[in-house]
């Protein structure tokens, strides 16, 4: 059994459109994903060519912008130099210089300009922002500060049972 690599905000193009695959297909047809989708009869898609362009290249900006957040870390388990596994922690409590804040502003600026050009017609958007406001108002109200909270956690199909999880959470 081949042991795995971590990377802690990986910066490898290669690795986000890996990450976005695996964040798609682990989580595509769970309870969460069709209560958010416009049309829960779509089929659940099982490997990457399943995706729609639109929606895999919206995955990959999320991903790849995730590590503009001060306090969210991306941790990437590679294995046979693929993506085998990610872990997304938000770290309660870390601060951030005013250039870093200007920088993701701006970004998201322009995150937020894509998606009024494209929109992301596959989710219903007033129930992505109820469990993102939901998931913030319990964060504040149940979690101290310098806490970790892991908020996203996907292994390959394909590397499943090989110690990626473990190696991700320790």
């Amino acid at each position: 059994m081949p042991s795995c690599t971590l990377h802690v905000n990986p910066s490898n193009p290669l690795y986000f459109r890996e990450a976005a695959v695996i964040c798609c297909v682990a989580f595509a047809g769970d309870a969460m994903d069709l209560w958010t989708s416009s049309n829960p009869d779509t089929p659940v898609p099982e490997k990457a060519e399943d995706l729609p362009v639109r929606r895999l290249s919206k995955q990959i900006r999320d991903v790849k912008h995730h590590q503009l957040e001060p306090n969210i870390i991306t941790v990437m388990a590679t294995l046979e130099d693929h993506v085998a596994g990610l872990a997304v922690w938000r770290v309660l409590g870390r601060q951030e210089t005013f250039l870093q804040w200007m920088y993701r502003k701006v970004v998201g600026f322009y995150d937020a300009w894509q998606d009024w050009l494209f929109p992301r017609t596959w989710v219903k958007k007033d129930r992505i922002k109820l469990e993102r406001r939901l998931g913030v108002e319990n964060i504040k109200k149940y979690v101290e500060q310098d806490t970790w909270v892991l908020e996203k956690f996907a292994v390959h199909p394909q590397y499943q049972k090989e110690g990626v999880g473990t190696a991700l959470l320790t």
